[in-house]
């Protein structure tokens, strides 16, 4: 479950401590959308995902994001998922393949006062916006916070500042990597 001295990895620590502070502080169903990153991280480590992911009250795992690698045994989401239910005390939990359909499937899965955590690596980002766009307004109206948003904020910068919606971030990193910023600014001066 975790590395030679027994101590959970970083990245399920972290997600530990993610939920664990998210139900000291909120009273209503805690519900982790999930995907995990890389094939063998995930068969290396999915007991420990596991055991961080029982916090919640149901957890939705989305299929790994591989990152360039292929497959390995054991390293799947379906893997993952078997291991969560394999726990004696596991909240319900679900596999959605398609990460497209994801967004539907967890609004029409979505109880009042639910709160989602959107978890993990690779394209988790494009479906927390868009599920989050989908609660947000009523079925097929346009999202209105984004030139809301905008409107409202362009009077607090000056004149050269870039603000942007959906701005890659990964040519902005070192390493080349991220998902999108909602809304990504470069100020002009202090």
């Amino acid at each position: 479950m975790g590395d030679a001295a027994g101590r959970m990895p970083p990245f399920a620590a972290e997600i530990e401590a993610l939920l664990a502070a998210m139900r000291a502080r909120f009273d209503g169903r805690l519900v982790a959308v999930f995907q995990p990153h890389r094939y063998s991280r995930t068969a290396q480590f999915k007991s420990a995902f596991a055991l961080a992911l029982a916090r919640t009250d149901r957890v939705v795992l989305l299929e790994v994001y591989p990152a360039g690698e292929d497959p390995v045994a054991g390293g799947r989401s379906a893997d993952l998922l078997a291991a969560l239910r394999a726990r004696r005390e596991a909240p319900p939990a679900e596999l959605i393949e398609d990460a497209d359909a994801a967004p539907e499937a967890l609004v029409r899965s979505a109880s009042e006062g639910d709160l989602l955590l959107f978890v993990g690596a690779g394209d988790i980002d494009d479906v927390a916006r868009r599920t989050s766009e989908l609660l947000a307004q009523p079925a097929g109206a346009p999202s209105p916070w984004r030139e809301a948003f905008l409107r409202g904020i362009g009077k607090h910068l000056s004149p050269d500042t870039i603000v942007t919606i959906d701005e890659p971030l990964g040519p902005k990193t070192t390493l080349r990597v991220g998902g999108a910023a909602e809304v990504y600014s470069e100020p002009a001066n202090t």
